[in-house]
C-alpha cells in the first residue's frame, strides 16, 4: 500500500493529524519496493484475470512479487483474490 492511501483511510476512519501519522509511518521499520517493468506486466496481468483497478492490480502484483498473502485494505474489490486474506485496518485493533 502507498503512503498516500494509508493516510487517505486514517483521514477517514481516525479523527487524526495526518501529517503526523504519516510522518510516523515513515519512521517505522518498513522496506520500500521500486516498481519495475515486470511488475508492471504482472500488474497488466492482474487487472486482465481479475478486472482490478491499475493501482489495486500494482498492489497485488507487488503482494505477489514479495510473496505477501495478508493486506491490510478496507477496499473490499480484493475479497475476491483467492491467493490473499484481506483484513480491515480497524480489525487489527491499533
Amino acid at each position: 500500500m502507498t503512503l498516500d492511501e494509508v493516510m487517505y483511510v486514517l483521514k477517514k476512519i481516525l479523527p487524526t493529524d495526518i501529517l503526523a501519522a504519516g510522518e510516523q509511518i515513515l519512521n517505522l521499520d518498513i522496506k520500500f519496493l521500486s516498481v519495475d517493468k515486470p511488475l508492471l506486466h504482472a500488474m497488466l496481468t492482474l487487472i486482465e484475470t481479475y478486472h482490478l483497478q491499475p493501482r489495486d492490480a500494482l498492489h497485488l502484483a507487488t503482494m505477489q512479487s514479495q510473496k505477501i498473502s495478508i493486506l491490510i485494505s478496507e477496499d473490499k474489490e480484493f475479497d475476491n483474490i483467492p491467493e490473499i486474506q484481506r483484513r480491515s485496518l480497524l480489525s487489527l485493533n491499533i
